[in-house]
Formats: structure tokens, C-alpha cells, sequence
């Protein structure tokens, strides 16, 4: 190899690739760096570096790495373990993509705001932005699609948005599959204490409650399904309805761990012993699930590898040439059920 010719491929620059390929110098980098880009982004880039003669060197790398992509993350400030994962998975997949996450933080009482909360985000630079639940189903209710012009993405909606990309778990199933193993334990006395229709997990979880029992050949009882608001003390006044009815359910299966949690504490007070007398289980499995007497059988909710996913997928989104629009996408994430002491297992 002449000198004259090393200095040629010397001289081949990375926006040079990146015309030469058709895609963004931003796609360049990222694979040059082992960042998230398509299987076809990838092909293409590896071609015109062959083909270009392209050797990036030390320097130009870490050049390209000191400009990070920007994406936005709107986090409820509640301190529930849900925000926790969520912000944990966002940081998790942010760090080993090489991204620079934006936190804009809100409180649950602010969850209307959005299109404000979204704005200012993408005033501090987001190129693309994570939405919890929620919020992110509310705001798809309201915006067209068509006008935001920048990719979002709501993390742990109960079903598929048609206006909004979703990364989500089928809790329909979940529900479903959580009640099937309470009859085939032998209970056909199910309590649900569910949240009410305002709420987008009503559906799903009760839907997939009444799907069991219509597939084993049982009636729902309207009397043995009781609504709670999420929180502890609606989870306990709702099983303490449950337990007072003549003919008290053998099991009951809460929307969600704190309501579980709540109706574990009405077992309690009625010194009805959990599990023998009373079958519990909860949805979404935190840590206080985990940890409490006897331990809660709960459906996980894999809010934090949800996060990580979802970042992958922006990060996709925005290394590739930028179409008109960002057609809306639903990636599902497999659920799990842990079973524990609290039916038996």
C-alpha cells in the first residue's frame, strides 16, 4: 500500500460514510460506538465503510461519542416503586446506550398537563420522550399523532394505543391466567376488587378476571367484585365488604399490591388465616409484596426491562433518517406470575 493511499482512506470522513450509506451521520456513530441501530442501518454502514475505505480513529470515536443523543423522561414523583423501575430501567439502558436522559418530573396530581410537560422537555433539547402510564394514555386520547413531528412512547400502558408506540404487557392474559390458577386450586368463590372504568387497567385486568370464569363455565357475581382506588385503605375497606357477605369468597385477586396488601390486613383483623381460609393475590409485585406476612402471590410487572426496551427503540428511531411521521407501535414484553405463600405455593 502506497502512501499516497493510506492518506486517501485518512481523508474519508464519517459524514462521507454516512452519505455514502443514506443514513444520518447520527447512525454512523452509533454504530461505530456499538449503540442500538436497525439490522438494515447497520448493513448499510458496514458497506460504505468497506467500500470508502473508512478507519475512524481514537479521536474522531470519542468525538462522536461527546454529542449524546437526548431523550426525555416524564417521571411521577410519588415515590411508588413503579416511578422507581421505571426511572431505573430509563437510567440503566441510557448509560450502555451512551444517551443523556432528560428528567422532567411531575406530580400524579399534575397528570393532565401534558402537552405543557412534553413542550418543555423538547424546549431542553429531548429528541425523543418516555411517558409513564397514565399520563402517556391520557395525553394519546388528545394529541394527533400527525402534528407532534418527534417520536414518544408510553411505557406500560394496559393495552395498545393507536395514536402512541407502546411497550407494554399483555395483562389481559395475566389476569386471565392468575384467575385459572385459583380454580384449578379449587376455589370457585373469586373476589376482584378492581379500579374503577376511569382508570385504562379497569379493561385488561377485569376482563381477563371474567374471561376465566366464563371459560370454566362460571357466572361472575357482581357481589363478590368491589371497586378501590389503588391504595391500601380502599384495598381494606374493599375485602372487608367481601368478607362480611353471607358467603364470603375462598379467594380474593386485587388490581394491584397495595389493595392486595390492604386485603391481607382485613384477613388479619378477622383472624381469618391466609392462606388456609383465604387464598390473596395482587398485581405488580414491588417490594413490599415480596416482604410482607405471609408473602403476596402477585403478577410482575416488568416496568424497569419495559423501560430499557423502550430506550432502545427511540434511540432506533431517532439514529435513522427521520420519516414524515412516527407511525404508532405496540412491543410487548413477557409478564410473569410469582406464586407464594399467601395461596400456598
Amino acid at each position: 500500500m502506497t502512501r499516497g493511499s493510506r492518506r486517501s482512506k485518512s481523508a474519508v470522513t464519517l459524514r462521507m460514510v454516512a452519505a455514502h450509506a443514506g443514513v444520518s451521520p447520527m447512525s454512523v456513530s452509533n454504530v461505530l460506538n456499538g449503540r442500538a441501530a436497525s439490522e438494515k442501518v447497520r448493513n448499510k454502514v458496514r458497506a460504505a465503510i468497506d467500500e470508502l475505505g473508512y478507519v475512524p480513529n481514537r479521536a474522531a470515536r470519542q468525538l462522536a461519542s461527546a454529542a449524546p443523543m437526548f431523550v426525555g423522561l416524564v417521571h411521577v414523583n410519588d415515590e411508588h416503586p413503579i416511578s422507581a423501575a421505571l426511572l431505573t430501567g430509563a437510567l440503566t439502558a441510557a448509560s450502555r446506550l451512551g444517551v443523556q436522559l432528560l428528567l422532567q418530573p411531575i406530580l400524579f396530581a399534575e397528570i393532565e398537563s401534558g402537552w405543557e410537560v412534553v413542550q418543555a422537555l423538547r424546549a431542553r433539547g429531548a429528541e425523543a420522550i418516555i411517558l409513564p402510564p397514565v399520563f402517556g394514555e391520557d395525553m394519546a386520547r388528545t394529541l394527533d399523532p400527525d402534528l407532534i413531528g418527534f417520536p414518544m412512547l408510553c411505557v406500560g400502558a394496559a393495552d395498545a394505543m393507536p395514536s402512541m408506540s407502546t411497550v407494554r404487557m399483555d395483562e389481559f392474559t395475566a389476569a386471565k391466567d392468575v384467575t385459572a390458577r385459583l380454580i384449578a386450586k379449587g376455589h370457585r368463590r373469586i373476589g376482584f376488587i378492581r379500579v374503577p372504568e376511569r382508570y385504562p387497567i379497569h379493561h385488561p385486568r377485569g376482563g381477563g378476571y371474567l374471561a376465566a370464569l366464563e371459560a370454566h363455565g362460571m357466572v361472575a357475581d357482581p357481589d363478590l367484585i368491589v371497586e378501590g382506588e389503588f391504595w391500601f385503605q380502599e384495598g381494606l375497606e374493599a375485602a372487608t365488604k367481601l368478607l362480611a357477605l353471607a358467603d364470603p369468597p375462598t379467594a380474593i385477586f386485587a388490581s394491584n399490591d397495595e389493595m392486595a396488601m390492604g386485603a391481607l390486613a382485613a384477613a388479619h383483623m378477622r383472624d381469618i388465616a391466609v392462606p388456609d381460609r383465604l387464598a390473596i393475590v395482587g398485581f405488580e409485585d414491588n417490594y413490599f409484596a415480596r416482604n410482607v406476612w405471609p408473602a403476596l402471590s402477585s403478577v410482575k410487572i416488568p416496568m424497569a426491562a419495559m423501560a430499557e426496551r423502550a430506550m432502545e427503540i427511540l434511540v432506533r428511531e431517532i439514529g435513522e433518517e427521520r420519516p414524515a411521521s412516527f407511525p404508532a407501535t405496540s412491543t410487548m414484553v413477557a409478564h410473569h406470575i410469582y406464586w407464594r405463600a399467601s395461596t400456598g405455593d
